[in-house]
């Protein structure tokens, strides 16, 4: 079994909140594990929360620099099992401006 994992980072609020929203229920619906980071101080907690799977993988930091700090956490989080199944993880880092 594959887990699948999205980690979505954000530094304030979408453009479009509904499209936000559907997207993320899609995602879960999927049974794609959503992880949600929040960057500064103009994040909306509570779009965060909708966009995560669960509110225990809604992350916030004071800065990009500070993503650093999160990466253990973020490691624990995705490959946490639930089962005995074995998991091997791959890194990807995606950029988009």
């Amino acid at each position: 079994m594959v887990r699948h994992v999205a980690i979505v980072i954000t530094d304030g609020d979408s453009d479009v909140k509904v499209e936000t929203k559907l997207e993320a229920q899609l995602c879960h619906a999927d049974k794609i594990q959503v992880l949600a980071i929040g960057v500064g101080e103009k994040v909306n907690k509570t779009e965060l929360e909708t966009i995560a799977s669960s509110p225990d993988l809604v992350f916030t930091v004071d800065s990009y620099a500070a993503l650093q700090y999160l990466k253990e956490s973020l490691v624990i989080k995705t490959c946490e099992r639930k089962d005995q199944v074995s998991y091997t993880t791959y890194y990807r880092s995606i950029v988009i401006n």
